[in-house]
């Protein structure tokens, strides 16, 4: 039996940004071609294996960016820790974004929150 599902509209594609949010939550992000899950079955086509507190099983980050996962015996946190690792690597994806324009960027001040219509906030100190 599987219970791997795919998230809809999100491709995790950036390297620094994948390990920067895993790392964040207290997890790893490691180059992986195949992710292990329950029951044997196995994720083929990967560029990431990343391991979230909480997650029994790897979080597996295709070549394309598709982020596949099976939250099967996983803990509160762990269910918690997938949309906060989306948010993490949306977060530093767009500080990267920054930093590589004129601008300068310092510090996250305020920890990214999704508000009820879906847009992500967050506070960051910026030098210019």
């Amino acid at each position: 039996m599987s219970h791997i599902s795919t998230l809809e509209g999100v491709a995790l594609t950036n390297e620094a940004s994948i390990k920067k949010a895993a790392e964040e939550l207290g997890g790893t992000a490691t180059a992986a071609t195949t992710v292990k899950q329950y029951g044997g079955n196995t994720i083929t086509d990967c560029a990431w294996s990343v391991d979230l507190p909480g997650v029994k099983y790897p979080i597996a980050i295709t070549k394309d960016g598709e982020v596949k996962h099976d939250l099967y015996r996983a803990t509160d946190e762990g269910r918690s820790n997938l949309p906060e690792f989306i948010q993490r690597y949306q977060t530093a994806d767009v500080i990267r974004g920054i930093k590589g324009s004129r601008v300068g960027f310092r510090k996250i001040t305020k920890a990214p929150t999704i508000d009820a219509e879906g847009y992500m906030t967050t506070e960051v100190e910026i030098l210019v």
